[in-house]
């Protein structure tokens, strides 16, 4: 039996040796290849993904600063950057334009920066200690790294499928009724019956019910949509059913123990990051009046939301197949080691974090003076100061990246 357990272990040491040194080798071989066509090619285009980070800003945004970076850098206008970032759009619009943006732009090199706005398809329960276990063991081990993204495509795979069109054909093809409450309470009646994920359905028929002085049901029915959006996370304005739920408790019920436990249901379900500082502010409120001491927050990161993981593997995937380095970069004051372990095959990937650079600006400048709002909490839309940091931290990875010799 000892035997039996050397050997597997033995087996499972090569394994993990071989996908190393073999990953290795396709780095070193990609990196290359990369090198040589971008010395011969001349102009060298970056394009740079991302949402309202990336997007907004004009000639103060980060891709419009690192072309002008690159230019003094380099003595060449030899950089072309293209800023097509997507203010208020997820990975999954990105991703959706991603096959058009490098056919029409021609690429020499992708920059990603992107997630932030995914708050939907959150998971919804704690993980394991052996899931734990795993992600960070992934981090080192090739082998667990396969297991782990291979239970994340897997459960990825049997989610609920988007149900918009759905939503959309169903209301247009509505029976007709005889006054126009009566139709819209029964197409939405009918479309809370097909289970479709859409929030305006839930609200629009919860306010349907309160004008009829149907208090219960108006909740209930907001109660519903709360928990399926939770379940197929498709509602990035769900906030407010929070506090529809919370108004028709404190106002027409009279309760606001019943407004607490509404609130911490909503908030052990680990609901949508963006607004969970909202709902945490009401809730220490109502802890005040009953006279408890204020709760502790937990907050998520958008790295642990399933499809935001899926999509960032597909966005990589789609630059490798055309033979392209990417740049992965993390956000400001965020840490990129869980970007490492959400990519499996990494070669012709490289890494760039915000950390360093930017908790030292903030020691010299104020945070108003980095960034122009508190949008994600830890950080913000970037001043001109922010965005000329970032770009100054890509100006040399993108130097050695396309080949070229860092001027003193």
């Amino acid at each position: 039996m000892k035997k039996k357990i050397a050997y597997f272990i033995g087996w499972i040491l090569i394994l993990e040796v071989l996908l190393q040194l073999t990953a290795f080798a396709v780095q070193v071989w990609n990196n290359q290849s990369k090198k040589s066509a971008n010395v011969s090619s001349g102009t060298f285009n970056i394009l740079c993904l991302g949402e309202s980070t990336t997007g907004l800003g004009g000639d103060s945004s980060y891709p419009r600063i690192l072309e002008r970076k690159l230019a003094i850098k380099s003595g060449s206008d030899r950089y072309k950057v293209i800023n097509a970032g997507m203010p208020g759009k997820d990975t999954n619009d990105i991703l959706d334009n991603i096959d058009s943006l490098i056919a029409h732009n021609n690429p020499s090199l992708g920059i990603l920066m992107v997630g932030i706005n995914d708050y939907w398809n959150l998971p919804d329960r704690e993980m394991k200690w052996w899931e734990k276990s795993l992600e960070w063991m992934s981090g080192y081990s090739r082998i667990a790294k396969i297991i782990r993204l291979t239970m994340i495509n897997m459960k990825a795979e049997n989610s609920i499928p988007e149900e918009r069109e759905v939503f959309i054909s169903t209301c247009n093809q509505g029976p007709k009724y005889s006054t126009p409450e009566y139709q819209s309470q029964k197409v939405l009646e009918e479309l809370v019956a097909k289970k479709i994920t859409s929030y305006d359905i839930y609200l629009n028929l919860s306010l349907l019910y309160r004008q009829k002085n149907q208090i219960q049901k108006s909740i209930e029915t907001l109660k519903l949509g709360i928990s399926r959006l939770n379940s197929y996370g498709y509602c990035a304005d769900s906030y407010l059913l929070q506090e529809k739920v919370i108004e028709y408790y404190e106002k027409d019920l009279k309760d606001p123990k019943k407004a607490l436990d509404q609130i911490e249901e909503f908030l052990n379900q680990k609901m949508i990051t963006h607004y969970r500082f909202q709902l945490l502010d009401v809730r220490n409120r109502i802890r005040k009046d009953l006279g408890m001491p204020p709760a502790k927050a937990k907050v998520l990161t958008y790295w642990e939301n399933l499809t935001f993981k899926k999509n960032l593997q597909y966005l990589v995937k789609k630059f490798q197949e055309k033979g392209l380095p990417v740049i992965v970069m993390q956000y400001p004051l965020m840490p990129v080691a869980p970007l490492k372990r959400i990519l499996l095959n990494d070669s012709g990937v490289t890494f760039v974090e915000n950390v360093n650079e930017f908790e030292e600006l903030l020691k010299k400048k104020s945070y108003n003076e980095v960034f122009s709002d508190h949008f994600a909490h830890v950080f913000g839309h970037m001043t001109p100061l922010g965005a000329q940091t970032m770009a100054e931290n890509l100006v040399p990875v993108i130097l050695k990246i396309s080949g070229d010799v860092k001027k003193p």
